[in-house]
């Protein structure tokens, strides 16, 4: 569905970028998720018998799914847009009709 609002020249830049959003994302969201376990663990302290500081890795789930939660926004908004005639499929437009 994202490839019908590209027009076809363009293809190449726009899986470059696509390539280039991937790993980023994948950066921030695998550090992300270390930074947001360790940041809990200083506000919430837990500590065990010895007095260490406990560090809860279920609170990742939780960061993924506040990702989630915007990614979702982020899809109901394109799909609101889409309806509304608001984005133009450039790469439906300018290809040639379908012959049978």
């Amino acid at each position: 569905m994202m490839f019908d609002y590209v027009p076809r020249h363009r293809l190449g830049t726009v899986l470059a970028g696509v390539g280039l959003s991937r790993g980023l994302a994948s950066l921030v969201v695998n550090n992300g998720v270390g930074l947001w376990v360790t940041t809990a663990a200083w506000i919430w302290p837990d500590r065990d018998d010895a007095g260490e500081r406990k560090y809860d890795y279920a609170l990742g789930y939780l960061y993924l799914g506040l990702f989630g939660l915007l990614a979702f926004w982020v899809a109901r908004r394109f799909a609101r847009l889409s309806r509304a005639g608001e984005l133009i499929k450039l790469g439906v437009e300018d290809a040639p009709p379908f012959k049978t």
